[in-house]
């Protein structure tokens, strides 16, 4: 499944919040300010252009809907 979401401000600062909320969370994020991958209950990757990040999930726990996926995503990414 695949998300796109507009990211405000200063991008290197939010990833670095990003992965700074996802090890809390025991997510093992790696990548930089174009593209990266995460790992942990949701794994995927993502691509950065201009002030979009297209996030795609390649696995995810059933018990997850897609709708709270893209919830968790946007309230990462957009705040």
């Amino acid at each position: 499944m695949e998300f796109t979401y507009n990211l405000k401000g200063d991008i290197a600062a939010k990833l670095r919040q990003v992965q700074i909320a996802a090890a809390r969370r025991g997510v093992n994020f790696q990548g930089d300010s174009k593209k990266g991958t995460f790992s942990g209950l949701i794994s995927g990757s993502y691509r950065i252009e201009g002030h979009k990040i297209n996030v795609i999930i390649v696995s995810k726990p059933f018990f997850l809907s897609w709708p709270q996926v893209d919830s968790q995503l946007r309230s990462f990414l957009e705040n």
